[in-house]
């Protein structure tokens, strides 16, 4: 796990000061080594964290010849089956996956992305074509941000590419207004920065003379059978898990007290027999727990967790979350996610991840189960599961956002949802298996980017390589074909009532206690007092003369009443994400919108 960065200009002399300012900006990313090499109209740069071949992988990488090189992030867990086919043709120097990737971009070209299992963004550079291709993987998990103004710039972070601009930075008007409209779903096409782009899942660029074209090389899309058998999974996970341990240091977990961070961590510490497993532990917890009138939370968690940890036989470690002592923790979330952060949960994990990387370098979690197994409850409500609108409506407080140029806000960004869901094959309103169908699929293509880049920046905030088991290649093929007539299916009595992620609970009995299996989800709940914590500190902050960060998005009188009322969950998320902004906006500079 890595930084990158490069520039590719066919005008100008480099610009190499501007490269190691980026390099520098993405050094957090990888301290263990650094590298920038200055070719014919193109600069690269990496910063590394070493986890696997420590000794060998240094970066930028070049082929013998000399005609292509990389500089790559990622983990491509099948690196050592692509090696023995390309074995015959290349004599390997390193034992690391950052050659494999660099041999069958030489040997295959393009058509290597589909070849490889695990999570990337790299940049190839073919000196004798003077191309380069710049690449992320199916599900986003590595973000990389570009910007073609005078000429091509990339880098794992927006933020870093930001360093180089010699005006003053100024927010982007619309993904800011996604931000306070659909905050889940913000931020995954464009940055939060005016100018730069984020590279999208499954998508790559080509860099020539003639300009930057764009393609995708990849789109995970389920169209499930209605009537096919569904596949065993059991014997796909078990698989995945173990190819995600591959490392030349500890993997350690994430153990939240549900069912996918269990799995994970039951299966890869049987496997390696190696690694800490890390929960949040939320002062005053006790009060939030079994609050039926909660919209998200179910149940406390750390009692789950802390009975898996001891079934499972892991070392575990509680990491205590005291919102009325960390009085900086929105500040430095803020500071960390470039994305501005949407959660309360993002602060908790930001501090988990700080905890375990004082062990670890690597860290395996649970993501993706809910996305690729139907885990969200709101899919079986008939009337939110009917529009996107509906949905928008039941997930996101946005009463007091205006348009900022545009009329109807929330009417905008649904039908640029639906339009997306529409090319993917979509359309709500036609059966409720379909709707069901749709609204998976919006999570797929904007809620579960947000999630992965959300997680890479807290992690790579503290060197911390965060790896997605769930996202294996061969495990999404088999979980695109279970439909969702088989994935909500009630049991009854046998599941406790509990009819998400059916088909997964299903293939994984006997893995784990009944009592994790069978779990209800439930987010990491944060007691009722945090309400108050953030209407005082939004309240401070609209006293000092924060009211004009918001005047462009939000009625600043409304958003000042707000902090006088009782507040329900979304409204409380609200709260901290104007705060979020706030810090956002003072800690990245941003002296206005365009």
């Amino acid at each position: 796990m890595c930084g990158i960065a490069g520039i590719i200009d066919y005008e100008n002399p480099l610009d190499r000061d501007a490269l190691e300012r980026m390099q520098a900006a993405l050094r957090h990313r990888g301290p263990d080594e650094q590298g920038l090499r200055m070719l014919p109209h193109a600069g690269l740069a990496h910063t590394r964290l070493s986890i696997i071949d420590p000794t060998g992988g240094s970066q930028p990488m070049r082929s013998p010849d000399g005609r292509y090189w990389v500089v790559y992030n990622g983990e491509v867990y099948n690196f050592r089956e692509l090696r023995r086919d390309l074995r015959a043709t290349w004599d390997f120097r390193t034992d690391c996956d950052t050659e494999v990737v660099l041999v069958a971009w030489a040997a295959w070209g393009r058509r290597c992305l589909t070849r490889f299992n695990g999570m990337f963004a790299f940049f190839v550079w073919d000196t004798r074509e003077e191309k380069g291709w710049l690449a992320r993987d199916l599900l986003g998990i590595k973000p990389v941000a570009w910007m073609n103004k005078g000429n091509f710039r990339f880098a794992s972070e927006a933020r870093a590419l930001a360093t180089t601009r010699e005006a003053a930075m100024q927010g982007d008007k619309l993904s800011i207004l996604e931000y306070f409209i659909a905050p889940h779903s913000s931020g995954v096409a464009h940055s939060m920065f005016a100018g730069i782009h984020y590279l999208q899942p499954g998508q790559y660029l080509e860099i020539s003379r003639a300009g930057v074209t764009s393609a995708f090389w990849g789109d995970y899309n389920p169209h499930p059978a209605a009537n096919a058998p569904p596949p065993d999974l059991r014997p796909l996970l078990e698989n995945a898990v173990q190819r995600s341990m591959i490392s030349d240091v500890p993997v350690g977990y994430l153990l939240s007290g549900g069912m996918d961070s269990a799995l994970v961590t039951r299966l890869g510490y049987r496997h390696t027999g190696k690694g800490n497993a890390y929960t949040i532990d939320i002062h005053g917890r006790d009060r939030f727990a079994e609050n039926r009138e909660s919209l998200w939370a179910v149940a406390d968690d750390v009692p789950y967790a802390v009975r898996a940890a001891r079934a499972l036989k892991v070392p575990h470690y509680l990491v205590p979350i005291d919102r009325l002592r960390d009085s900086r923790h929105i500040e430095e979330a803020a500071l960390a996610n470039e994305l501005i952060p949407v959660l309360e949960e993002e602060t908790a994990l930001h501090r988990l991840y700080e905890r375990a990387a004082r062990d670890q370098k690597t860290i395996a979690v649970g993501e993706v189960a809910d996305e690729t197994h139907y885990g969200y409850h709101f899919l079986l409500n008939r009337k939110t599961s009917a529009s996107m609108k509906n949905i928008m409506d039941a997930l996101f407080y946005n009463s007091i956002v205006h348009g900022a140029g545009i009329h109807d806000p929330v009417e905008y960004f649904a039908r640029k949802y639906e339009e997306k869901i529409e090319q993917g094959g979509y359309r709500f309103g036609r059966s409720r298996a379909e709707n069901m169908l749709a609204a998976n699929y919006f999570w797929i293509k904007f809620i579960l980017p947000r999630l992965l880049h959300n997680n890479d920046l807290h992690s790579m905030h503290f060197s911390l390589e965060v790896r997605v088991p769930f996202a294996d290649t061969e495990l999404l093929g088999a979980a695109a074909q279970v439909h969702p007539s088989i994935a909500f299916r009630d049991e009854g009595a046998a599941f406790r009532g509990n009819r998400v992620k059916r088909w997964l609970r299903h293939c994984t009995k006997g893995l784990l206690p009944e009592e994790i299996r069978l779990r209800k989800k439930s987010p990491t709940p944060f007691p009722r007092y945090v309400s108050g914590i953030y209407k005082r500190e939004l309240k401070a902050i609209l006293r000092r003369g924060g009211e004009e960060f918001y005047e462009e998005f939000l009625d600043v009188p409304r958003l000042t009443a707000l902090c006088d009322e009782t507040l329900d969950e979304n409204q409380t998320a609200f709260i901290f994400r104007c705060i979020a902004f706030y810090y956002w906006v003072r800690r990245h500079r941003i002296t206005g919108f365009s």
